[in-house]
């Protein structure tokens, strides 16, 4: 989870960035200012892994901010002018985004960020990310936290771009730095199983099937079957049959 600070004097803009940021699980949003000169204290005293920075602002604007800790912090500009594009990369900036921008390129460029916060720990941590007994896996989180996942919890897990979801029993939520293929190797075939690039599930907690969607215990959306899944799934399911 990236601890996140915006730094805007529209609050309009402050609401989008919040807004967009709900829907992104790996972003917290831990404070917002008016002005880059109020936020100084905050960033000082807190441990911030994200700033969403505007450039035009009174007094001390972003760039001035920018060149005077932008190597202290990692750092997002935002403005609705086009002409400090290249100022702004010459400091070293994750991205740039021209105000208004859609979900999608704020998505683009806060797994900027995520990549580049996490690569170095990645490449220096050993590969033990996780590890499984008999009926749990120990799983390392998002926040460098090793937790452990009975599978009779696990209904199913999404794979995103740099991440995945575990969606398990009673609404909860873990996310992990894991990548699919992994994951589907560890876990144990009798109880699990891919039915999409993007989807695994288990087995134990299907409801039922309806067409190209799979109706899951506890899921609250059903979870579609990609095409190349489909035989497989069908044919390790033909043994639990009746007709």
């Amino acid at each position: 989870m990236l601890r996140c600070l915006i730094v805007d004097d529209e609050p309009h803009a402050i609401e989008v960035i919040k807004n967009y940021s709900k829907k992104t699980p790996y972003l917290e949003i831990v404070a917002s200012f008016n002005s880059a000169l109020e936020a100084l204290p905050y960033i000082e005293k807190e441990d911030i892994d994200l700033i969403f920075l505007d450039i035009n602002m009174p007094t001390f604007t972003g760039l001035d901010f920018v060149k005077s800790f932008g190597n202290k912090t990692n750092i997002i500009l935002t403005t609705a002018y086009s002409n400090y594009a290249v100022t702004a990369f010459d400091n070293d900036v994750i991205d740039y985004l021209l105000k208004p921008f859609p979900f999608e390129r704020f998505l683009v460029a806060t797994q900027k960020a995520l990549n580049r916060l996490y690569k170095p720990i990645a490449e220096k941590a050993p590969p033990v990310e996780i590890k499984e007994t008999e009926h749990q896996i120990f799983v390392k989180t998002d926040k460098g936290k090793i937790i452990k996942i009975d599978y009779n919890d696990i209904i199913y897990i999404e794979g995103l771009k740099n991440y995945i979801s575990f969606y398990l029993t009673n609404k909860r939520r873990v996310i992990s730095l894991l990548n699919m293929k992994t994951l589907e190797d560890r876990l144990p075939a009798q109880n699990f199983v891919r039915i999409h690039k993007s989807y695994l599930i288990s087995i134990n907690k299907i409801i039922s099937m309806d067409g190209g969607r799979l109706y899951l215990e506890g899921a609250e959306e059903p979870i579609p079957i990609g095409n190349t899944f489909k035989a497989l799934f069908i044919e390790r399911l033909k043994g639990k049959f009746l007709s």
